[in-house]
């Protein structure tokens, strides 16, 4: 899966559920139009998680995108700010890891609220309501 058909897929929904199973390493984020009154339409399933971050949390935490490589490289020139400055919190050899192994990296484009880095060890599952 791409960036482009991940922000055609999950584009200007909103998180409305956000679950985390540290014992699976596995993540699920339900996803629909506001109001909250309406029913989630769309489910992120992400397992074999190797790395989480969220942050920005906001009552309406609309994603604009999703971005998503496979590619040690490019992740790290995207996240380049965000490693320089956790590098401090992240385990010694956590660069060396995901140089050294395949993950998939996916990182938020939020229009309001909710961001997230998640990388995982397996692709995504995106699934209809």
């Amino acid at each position: 899966m791409n960036t482009e058909k991940l922000t055609e897929l999950i584009g200007d929904l909103t998180i409305f559920d956000l679950n985390i199973d540290f014992k699976n390493k596995s993540i699920i984020m339900n996803l629909g139009y506001l109001p909250f009154e309406k029913n989630a339409i769309k489910k992120i399933t992400f397992n074999d998680v190797f790395w989480q971050d969220f942050s920005s949390f906001h009552k309406e935490n609309i994603q604009g995108s999703i971005e998503y490589t496979n590619d040690f490289n490019i992740f790290l020139e995207h996240k380049k700010d965000y490693i320089e400055k956790n590098i401090k919190y992240l385990p010694i050899d956590f660069l060396e890891t995901l140089k050294n192994n395949q993950h998939h990296y996916y990182y938020s484009k939020p229009t309001l609220g909710f961001e997230f880095l998640i990388i995982t060890q397996t692709e995504i599952i995106i699934s209809d309501l």
